[in-house]
């Protein structure tokens, strides 16, 4: 017979732990609940999809036409303008972020434009 029930009577089953009361653990700063300065640049690796849209749509004529390039040439062109693009500006900012040139309006900052922030205006 199991008398765990029994010794822990102010549990009720199936309920999981009781909560602990706030005053039995009161807290107490260790260390200073303060930002660093520094920000480590482990995620700034991202993949992301470029002209993808235009590359189902030349995939999807080249299966129209049986694989055959010349029917599709304008598709091609299509995607190849539009991945030329894409590389030009992902190279501009490629080369703004390594400088650490802060974009208006940029979402994704790196860790070097966070440091370079914090720099600017620093915490108190």
């Amino acid at each position: 017979m199991r008398f765990t029930y029994i010794l822990a009577a102010t549990h009720s089953p199936g309920k999981g732990r009781c909560p602990q009361p706030p005053n039995k653990t009161p807290f107490q700063e260790i260390l200073p609940l303060r930002l660093k300065d520094r920000v480590s640049g482990k995620s700034d690796k991202k993949a992301e999809g470029s002209c993808l849209q235009e590359m189902i749509i030349v995939l999807s004529c080249l299966q129209k036409n049986e694989y055959e390039n010349k029917l599709c040439q304008k598709e091609v062109d299509q995607f190849k303008s539009c991945f030329q693009k894409f590389q030009d500006v992902s190279f501009q900012s490629k080369r703004a972020k390594e400088k650490g040139i802060l974009v208006p309006g940029d979402k994704n900052l790196t860790h070097k434009q966070v440091k370079k922030l914090f720099n600017m205006r620093p915490m108190l």
